[in-house]
C-alpha cells in the first residue's frame, strides 16, 4: 500500500525543447527502476534518495540524484552539463568546399593552416561524438580545442594519429552525470599532444593529481571525500576523489565507499584500484590481490595514477613470492611495467604512445596513409572549420 499523498514527494522534470522526447528512468539508492517517465510526467516517491536518469536522443547520457522528503517538491533539470566556459561557441564540424561567392584566399588567410591528421576511439574503432570550439594557432603547436560526448559505459581512448607516427592514445574520463563531456586540447606540430580537461567543479582535485602540490592537500580532501561518496551519480568524479584521498594519505576518508565503487560499476577500472589499494594499506593483501586480478580484467585505467598504483604494487608483491601464493602475479606486474616507458606519467588521464594501449612495447608501428583509412576521422587544413 502507498503513503498518502502528504506523505510523498514529487518530481518534475525539465529538458530542452530538443530533447523532450526523452525517456526518463528514476531508480532508488539502490538502482531499482521506481518509474519510467516522460519529461510531462510528475512522479510520486517515498522519503528517500533517488537518481533521475536519461539518454538524450543525442546519445549522450545525463544522471541526476536528489534527496526527498514527504511532501517535498524538486524540479530537476535534465539539461546536459556545460562544458568550460572557454569563451567561445561551440560549432560543428565542415568540410571548406569553395563556394562561388566566398573570396577563398581572403579565407583562409584568416584561418590556422593545420597539418593533417586524424581521430577515432579505441577500441570502438570509430570516431567519438565531437565539436570544435576553438583553433589557435601557437609558435610551436596548432591547438585545436573539442568538446567530447560519452560514449558507451566502458573505457575508451580517443586515439591521434598522423602519417609516419606512433598513434597517441588517451584515456577518456566519460560516463553519465557530470563526467558525460569533457574538453581535448589537441596539438599538432611535430608530434600531437592532447591534454584533457574535465568540467570546473573538478580543477582543483584535477590539478593536485597533476601537482601533488602537499600544501593544497587538505583543501582538496572536503571535495575529494564528496566526489567519491557520490559515486552512484558519478563514478568517474569518484575515482578522481578516490587517487586523491590515497595520494594525500587521508585513508580515514575513504570509508567503504571504494569497495562499492568497484562492485557497482563492473566496467571501471579504478574502482577496484582504489579499493585495493586502500586494502593493501591495512595489510589485507589476500583482499588486495584479487582487487588488483579485478582491476586488470577490467582494462587500464581510466587516470595516471591508477597506472602508477599498479606498477608500483604490482612489483611490489611480484617481489614478494612468501607473501601471496600467486604466480601470475609476476607475469601482470612485467607486462604492466612493459608498457610503463610509452606512458606520458605528467597527464592526468592515461596517455599511451601505442596503436594498442594494453600491449604498447609491441605496437610502435608508425601509420601510413593507408593505414588510417576506416574507422579514423581525418582533419587538416580543408576539413577543419570554426567558420560559420
Amino acid at each position: 500500500m502507498s503513503p498518502p499523498g502528504d506523505e510523498l514527494g514529487h518530481l518534475t522534470f525539465g529538458l530542452a525543447d530538443i530533447d523532450r522526447a526523452a525517456p526518463i528512468e528514476v531508480r532508488d539508492d539502490e538502482l531499482r527502476l521506481i518509474e519510467d517517465a516522460r519529461v510531462e510526467d510528475s512522479v510520486e516517491v517515498p522519503s528517500g534518495t533517488y537518481f533521475i536518469l536519461s539518454r538524450l536522443p543525442s546519445g549522450r547520457r545525463v544522471t541526476k540524484s536528489v534527496e526527498v522528503r514527504a511532501g517535498e517538491r524538486h524540479y530537476i533539470d535534465l539539461a546536459p552539463p556545460a562544458l568550460l566556459d572557454v569563451g567561445v561557441e561551440i560549432r560543428g564540424l565542415e568540410p571548406l568546399g569553395p563556394g562561388p561567392w566566398e573570396d577563398e584566399f581572403a579565407r583562409d588567410a584568416q584561418q590556422p593552416r593545420l597539418p593533417q591528421w586524424y581521430m577515432r576511439l579505441y577500441p570502438s574503432l570509430v570516431p567519438p561524438a565531437s565539436d570544435v570550439l576553438s583553433i589557435e594557432a601557437q609558435e610551436a603547436y596548432t591547438v585545436v580545442s573539442l568538446a567530447l560526448y560519452a560514449p558507451a559505459p566502458d573505457l575508451q581512448f580517443l586515439q591521434l594519429a598522423t602519417p609516419g607516427e606512433v598513434p597517441l592514445s588517451v584515456a577518456l574520463p566519460l560516463a553519465s552525470g557530470p563526467a558525460s563531456t569533457c574538453k581535448v586540447e589537441v596539438g599538432i606540430g611535430e608530434t600531437l599532444a592532447a591534454n584533457v580537461l574535465l568540467t570546473s567543479q573538478y580543477w582543483p582535485v584535477a590539478q593536485y593529481l597533476r601537482s601533488g602540490d602537499i600544501d593544497s592537500a587538505a583543501a582538496i580532501c572536503v571535495d575529494a571525500e564528496r566526489f567519491l561518496q557520490g559515486k552512484m551519480a558519478d563514478p568517474i568524479g569518484a575515482a578522481l576523489g578516490g587517487y586523491a584521498l590515497l595520494r594525500a594519505d587521508a585513508t580515514e576518508r575513504l570509508h567503504d565507499w571504494p569497495r562499492n565503487l568497484a562492485t557497482l560499476f563492473e566496467w571501471l577500472p579504478d574502482g577496484a584500484i582504489i579499493a585495493a589499494e586502500q586494502a593493501a594499506r591495512t595489510a589485507d593483501h589476500a583482499q588486495a590481490l584479487e582487487l588488483f586480478h579485478e582491476a586488470l580484467s577490467r582494462g587500464l585505467p581510466i587516470f595516471t595514477d591508477g597506472f602508477s598504483i599498479l606498477v608500483s604494487r604490482l612489483s611490489w608483491y611480484g617481489a614478494q613470492p612468501g607473501l601471496i601464493p600467486n604466480r601470475s602475479i609476476k607475469g601482470e606486474a612485467e607486462r604492466i611495467a612493459s608498457i610503463s616507458p610509452f606512458v606520458d606519467f605528467s597527464a592526468l588521464t592515461l596517455t599511451v604512445r601505442g596503436a594498442i594501449p594494453d600491449n604498447a612495447a609491441y605496437s610502435q608501428d608508425k601509420l601510413s596513409e593507408q593505414d588510417l583509412g576506416e574507422g579514423w576521422r581525418q582533419y587538416g587544413e580543408d576539413q577543419l572549420s570554426v567558420g560559420g
